[in-house]
């Protein structure tokens, strides 16, 4: 069951920190965030202490003087192209050499778009994601969001990045179970400073959109799948993102509900947005504009 603590970490992608241990497997550093104080929830390693403690040292100081919240240095103006990828490649090093995740990748997707990424399990469906999200970094090859090389951003801009650009979407929902599902639609808007009483009007608004109506006031546990699912998509859209990310946002839904959540995000790629969603539902993909395959 998710805690409160990792539902705000997930939530606040920039405090998302990749760590290969020693077995090379991957670890997610959670930060709670309590505005302006963050709080190490977990730390899997020895060595995630130190790196943590930047992240949080940055994120409070960005928090402190405000620089979270201003305006992104990737400008907001309706731009045609979105992502534009080109030859990127991610790899672990390992003892026996490099393990290649995924190699020689490139997308073109322009604002108004939507695609499905499939693959087999094990393909990096959700590194490639990480990469488009900014949580990870390609090791080579060329990654432009909204026309900025994505290589030149520093970690501050990449923070900002993903509070005020990127929306995403989990497999599990993640949504806090000790809050209402208005309080949980609204926290990224929160998040970024906007006014209680401005966020829930906004929280209220997208849920009506989205058939939520009448169900502001439930925890998540009063819902069904498919409710807490098209929950988190409306906390995905809350904030009015330029790019949408979902990891698999159908694998524990039935096909009524599976159905409805696919056509809400593909409907989600307005002259505002893009969406990218991972998937094995050959109906989802079927769905978007452009699929791209990876082995």
């Amino acid at each position: 069951m998710a805690t409160a603590a990792s539902v705000h970490s997930a939530l606040i992608a920039s405090a998302l920190d990749p760590i290969v241990n020693e077995s090379n497997s991957f670890w997610i550093i959670m930060i709670e965030i309590r505005l302006p104080i963050a709080a190490m929830s977990r730390i899997p390693m020895r060595n995630a202490i130190p790196l943590a403690s930047k992240r949080i040292a940055l994120y409070s100081h960005l928090c402190d003087s405000g620089e979270l919240f201003a305006t992104s240095p990737i400008g907001l103006n309706v731009m045609e192209n979105a992502i534009l990828m080109k030859g990127v490649s991610f790899s672990w090093d390992t003892k026996e050499g490099p393990n290649v995740v995924f190699n020689d990748f490139s997308l073109d997707l322009d604002i108004g778009e939507s695609c499905a990424i499939m693959g087999p399990s094990g393909s990096g469906k959700s590194t490639l994601l990480n990469v488009l999200g900014l949580i990870e970094s390609g090791n080579s090859g060329e990654y432009l969001l909204f026309g900025q090389d994505t290589a030149s951003l520093s970690e501050r801009a990449r923070v900002k990045q993903r509070l005020s650009n990127i929306g995403f979407v989990f497999q599990d929902h993640l949504l806090d179970p000790a809050l209402t599902i208005m309080h949980n639609v609204g926290l990224p808007l929160l998040y970024q400073g906007i006014p209680r009483a401005r966020a829930l009007e906004r929280s209220n608004i997208i849920l009506e959109e989205l058939g939520l109506s009448g169900l502001e006031r439930r925890k998540p546990e009063q819902l069904s799948a498919g409710q807490r699912q098209r929950a988190a998509i409306a906390r995905a859209l809350c904030s009015q993102p330029r790019i949408i990310i979902a990891d698999e946002p159908t694998s524990a839904l039935d096909s009524k509900n599976a159905d409805i959540v696919t056509r809400l995000l593909v409907e989600s790629a307005s002259q505002r947005s893009c969406v990218i969603i991972a998937t094995h539902d050959a109906r989802v993909a079927a769905a978007c504009d452009k699929i791209v395959t990876l082995n």
